[in-house]
């Protein structure tokens, strides 16, 4: 009988250090909802989710205010395609079409990639450099982002995903995995 309690002590223990590792381990997650979208989000990442003014007819914007470092995530759910999301709406956005027909994202000298094409849907990625505060103080580049953008005919939603030195990640690969679980979760209404 001890054995075969030590032998289950081993396997719990086991489990959950390699849960803990590969990033799987269950946080708790709750829902914003409001008259235009609703998606998930961890809640152990976020203190405060807020609606920022609305630009332009179904263009919005969110603040996912993240706890204990003085940074936000954006997410931004377009009621069109890309190309329309795209154009100047009068608005601060996080990415846009430039003079010459290419896509920027965040920032116009940041590094796009078409991350994949699937079912009617394309995903574009960047890793800008972004505001933060470090030991320094506040910096216009002292912060690692990730933003990812993914459009169908209908929509397009995206999120800027702070990666700085507070912000649980250790990899960009676990941020990048963290984003898009968001971004999967976004439904317009």
């Amino acid at each position: 009988m001890y054995l075969l309690n030590r032998f289950i002590v081993v396997v719990l223990l086991g489990h959950i250090v390699v849960a803990n590792a590969s990033g799987t381990s269950q946080a708790k997650i709750k829902v914003y909802s409001d008259e235009h979208v609703s998606f998930s989000y961890p809640s152990d990442r976020y203190e405060k989710i807020e609606k920022l003014d609305t630009f332009e007819r179904g263009f919005h914007a969110y603040s996912l205010r993240l706890k204990g470092v003085e940074a936000e995530d954006v997410l931004t759910f377009c009621e069109k395609n890309i190309r329309n999301c795209g154009t100047d709406i009068g608005s601060v956005q996080p990415y846009w079409y430039g003079a010459a027909g290419d896509l920027a994202l965040f920032s116009a000298t940041t590094a796009v990639t078409k991350k994949s094409v699937i079912e009617g849907e394309t995903v574009y990625e960047a890793f800008p450099a972004c505001p933060a505060a470090d030991a320094e103080g506040p910096s216009a580049y002292a912060g690692d982002c990730y933003e990812q953008v993914a459009s169908t005919q209908d929509k397009t939603v995206s999120l800027t995903y702070w990666i700085g030195l507070k912000s649980r990640h250790h990899s960009k690969q676990q941020a990048v995995k963290a984003a898009t679980q968001i971004i999967r979760s976004v439904k317009g209404k």
